[in-house]
């Protein structure tokens, strides 16, 4: 009969908890261990071979066998197989606390079984009026340019850059929902970066708007004249200075008026004077090619620089104690009441 070597294996049984507790649990699995037999066989012996002797040996071979070992318990881990396990993690997403096998408890904005992050902006916009924003936990509602988060973080109020000094406006502002526009003053027309006033050269412009010169300034223009012509304000044109009337001329005898200019010439002086062909009233003095007129003492010459009129001289003049002025020729007597004297009836008449 063959003899078998045993290797002892103690098992320790342990009593396994039940499911879903903490702890140590036995594993059971396929393990492998050196096993022998003892076996007789015979064999040529003695003097030159002639006898058979029977003789033993021992036969090593691999054998299998179950082994155990102790492991954590399904659903825990850690030194003392106490520390749970969800869905293969110590922690739950995002920082989240594991209590039980696969039981999470998540914080606010993390939605069970594995505390995902619960984007808010997939409903009705997480509350934001322009822009939803999601982040771990929690959500941020901003708002487009030419807004402003309100109070409640989730409304946007427009912002008036007029009114605050924001806008890059040269001229004019005008608020819009969320912008601005600008616009220019007369003569100036907007750039092409919607801001900056450029001024207007008129001047360069069709039709010409002056008749002769014009001059470019800042948001307008003038016009001007050329020698010998003056503007006409209300129609920008220019009229020909007649300087033959305005005297601007340098004519000794005549002068005739040109476009923009005059021409002077020549005759002989006639004396309307001796002639007698003069208008004057009364004093007539002749002047190369023309005369003048001059009134004697107590007259004046009058507008139309022919006549003489008598001047008033009683005007002014106060006769006292009840008289009166007379106007004379080249001067004036104050008429004096009875018992008065005087050139101005101031004294008492010693007749009296």
């Amino acid at each position: 009969m063959p003899l078998y070597g045993i290797l002892c294996l103690v098992i320790v049984f342990l009593e396994l908890p039940s499911s879903g507790e903490a702890g140590f649990c036995s594993e059971a699995y396929s393990c492998s261990r050196q096993c022998s037999t003892r076996e007789r066989y015979t064999t040529a012996c003695g003097l030159f071979d002639w006898q058979r002797c029977t003789k033993h040996r021992t036969k090593y071979y691999s054998c299998s066998n179950t082994c155990y070992c102790q492991i954590c318990c399904q659903g825990y881990t850690g030194s003392d197989c106490n520390t749970p396990l969800c869905f293969g993690s110590i922690s739950c997403l995002n920082n989240n606390t594991c209590t039980d096998p696969d039981q999470c408890s998540c914080k606010i904005g993390y939605q069970l079984p594995k505390c995902e992050d619960t984007n808010e902006c997939f409903s009705n916009n997480g509350g934001c009026a322009h822009t939803c924003t999601n982040i771990p936990g929690t959500h941020q509602c901003s708002c487009r340019d030419g807004y402003t988060l309100a109070s409640d973080g989730r409304r946007c109020n427009d912002i008036n850059e007029c009114s605050t000094g924001k806008s890059q406006c040269n001229h004019n502002c005008t608020n819009t929902a969320g912008s601005y526009t600008c616009t220019c003053n007369a003569g100036h027309e907007l750039s092409h970066d919607g801001k900056t006033c450029d001024d207007i050269d008129e001047c360069s412009q069709t039709p010409f708007p002056c008749d002769q010169q014009c001059n470019n300034i800042p948001g307008s223009y003038t016009c001007s004249c050329g020698t010998g012509y003056y503007i006409n304000t209300s129609s920008n044109t220019c009229k020909d200075v007649n300087e033959c009337d305005t005297g601007n001329h340098t004519c000794d005898h005549i002068c005739t008026n040109t476009d923009g200019a005059y021409q002077c010439s020549c005759l002989t002086d006639v004396d309307e004077c001796l002639e007698g062909t003069s208008q004057c009233s009364q004093n007539c003095t002749n002047t190369p090619g023309s005369y003048t007129c001059s009134c004697e003492n107590g007259y004046v010459l009058a507008a139309d620089e022919y006549t003489c009129n008598n001047t008033d001289e009683c005007q002014g003049v106060l006769c006292e104690n009840g008289g009166f002025c007379i106007d004379l020729i080249g001067g004036y007597t104050c008429s004096c009441a009875k018992g008065y004297t005087g050139t101005h009836c101031e004294l008492v008449s010693s007749k009296w």
